[in-house]
């Protein structure tokens, strides 16, 4: 109720303003390629690769305003991804900042994915370590049924537990399942 008030006001009366920002934030790419292309580059200026970050940061800060993960992910993917394009034209002492600055940045961002993470998968008041991760669990198996909602294809079937969502006494039994089947699991 109180962010349906803030946003029907001000600037970001209408919500024009904001799903601008939403909009522009999905092309953090850009920024993102950019500074990993121009990285090597000695004639380009040092303010302007780290604008090039800041700015890839977009989609980070965007998701995380609204409590999401994904921006962090898909952050983390396409660092991954552009660095490895790019590392033929990287010398040894880039490489090693690379990584130490990316292995910096990712336990930075670990920070609010756990605290998002814990907020809205940990059940108290459990008992159980297992029972209070199942939910997480059973957020990670929702990907096929969730594609199975998208495209109208009837809920698939293993072994006769669909893949919508996954309770404790469901996953001890898959467990058993697998360790029958490729051994001790």
């Amino acid at each position: 109720r109180i962010e349906a008030d803030y946003y029907s006001t001000g600037l970001f009366k209408g919500g024009k303003l904001l799903s601008i920002c939403v909009y522009l934030s999905e092309l953090f790419f850009i920024p993102q390629f950019l500074f990993f292309y121009l990285l090597p580059c000695k004639d380009v200026s040092k303010s302007l690769k780290l604008r090039l970050l800041l700015a890839s940061f977009a989609f980070v800060f965007m998701t995380l305003m609204f409590a999401g993960r994904d921006g962090i992910v898909f952050w983390i993917m396409n660092s991954v991804i552009f660095f490895l394009l790019f590392k033929k034209t990287y010398n040894k002492n880039m490489i090693k900042k690379i990584k130490v600055g990316g292995f910096f940045l990712c336990m930075l961002a670990l920070i609010p994915f756990m605290a998002i993470s814990i907020a809205r998968f940990y059940v108290t008041g459990t008992g159980s370590f297992v029972e209070s991760i199942s939910p997480f669990i059973s957020y990670i198996g929702q990907g096929p049924h969730i594609f199975c909602q998208s495209y109208i294809v009837d809920p698939m079937s293993i072994q006769g537990y669909e893949m919508s969502s996954l309770s404790t006494s469901d996953i001890q039994n898959l467990q058993l399942h697998l360790g029958r089947t490729f051994g001790t699991f």
